[in-house]
């Protein structure tokens, strides 16, 4: 097959859009498809230490400021002006990338405005639907079908889940879009030996502020009463350096995936990524939604109610709560199917670009 030049693209909204873009660069690299990265922040600074040789072209911010108090949807409802000029504003970079890089083919990570009637698109989502707060449920079927219109203004749509073992729950229901159900995407590949656990808890700190930093506070404070062997991993990939000895600011994949494997409990948001990660290395987890965050929330719930993590909210968090997670370990992880090809699967959708 032809070489195709290709523009990846993920949302900068925390790490986990770029983090599952990782396996995809790689894919795309081995079958000597050039590759140009285009984002933003945090997820640039990932993507640049994981490929240093590739392109980068930085796209307008999102740069979502949660609350540190209240409704985080009444936050996130007032930027949603902001939101949608940064979606148009991404549009148009995509349409002046496509013509100064030459560009094939474009991969986008949830940036709802990189997509071209030139090229051919691919949408990578696993929420297509949005959970809504309670008062507002009213309007989860108007939102999902404005979600599903800007989905269809791209080629393709890929969920990495999948569709009947689902680990997003009904968030890809994909009734009414017609989908690709790819299996998890995550940088990381379960070992075949054991690996010794020498760490007690790994805390993997990420998503926009104010909240990542209450809570990188959090469970610093509580980590410390607990008194056992830890480490805090504080999603900074742009930081060289952190105050704490006992945090981290970032870690390539192959120290991360050692870090991970080597600790009995891993505490972290419920963002899928994390998720998709975490039950790949089979790490027993405590969840700690982002409060206010719906998606969050309803992933936490989803795999607890399944027997696949503990959860509880950040206000709950104690060094008693680690210490009896730590004493009562839970099943490790779900039981999935064979993972999907995901070499295949891009031959196979690049194949048909003209």
């Amino acid at each position: 097959m032809t070489p195709r030049r290709v523009l990846v693209a993920p949302l900068d909204w925390g790490l986990g859009h770029a983090s599952r873009c990782v396996p995809l660069i790689h894919a795309l690299l081995a079958q000597g498809h050039p590759v140009v990265v285009a984002t933003r922040g945090g997820a640039l600074a990932l993507l640049q230490q994981e490929f240093p040789e590739l392109p980068v072209v930085a796209l307008p911010a999102y740069a979502p400021r949660y609350s540190r108090k209240g409704s985080l949807f009444t936050a996130l409802f007032f930027q949603l002006p902001k939101f949608l000029w940064v979606i148009h504003r991404e549009h148009r970079s995509v349409a002046r990338l496509i013509q100064d890089h030459g560009i094939d083919f474009v991969f986008s990570d949830n940036r709802y405005g990189c997509w071209s009637r030139h090229v051919p698109s691919v949408f990578i989502t696993h929420q297509l639907a949005i959970v809504l707060p309670k008062p507002l449920r009213w309007a989860e079927g108007l939102v999902r079908y404005l979600n599903h219109r800007q989905i269809r203004k791209f080629t393709h749509c890929w969920v990495p889940d999948y569709p009947d073992q689902s680990l997003s729950g009904k968030l890809s229901d994909a009734r009414g879009l017609r989908v690709n159900f790819i299996g998890p995407l995550t940088r990381f590949e379960r070992p075949s030996t054991l690996t010794g656990e020498s760490l007690d808890v790994l805390a993997m700190v990420s998503g926009p502020e104010p909240q990542r930093s209450l809570f990188l506070a959090r469970i610093l404070a509580v980590l410390r009463e607990t008194g056992c062997h830890f480490r805090i991993l504080a999603g900074q990939p742009e930081e060289s350096a952190s105050t704490p000895v006992e945090v981290l600011p970032h870690l390539p994949t192959n120290a991360l995936q050692e870090l991970i494997l080597s600790s009995r409990l891993v505490i972290c948001r419920s963002g899928y990524s994390s998720l998709m990660d975490l039950s790949e290395l089979g790490k027993a987890m405590l969840l700690v939604p982002t409060p206010g965050q719906t998606e969050q929330l309803y992933l936490a719930a989803w795999w607890e109610a399944n027997g696949w993590a503990v959860t509880c909210h950040q206000e709950e968090l104690s060094a008693t709560r680690v210490r009896h997670v730590l004493q009562n370990p839970h099943p490790l992880r779900p039981k999935l199917p064979e993972k999907t090809n995901l070499n295949a699967l891009i031959s196979r959708v690049l194949a048909h670009t003209p």
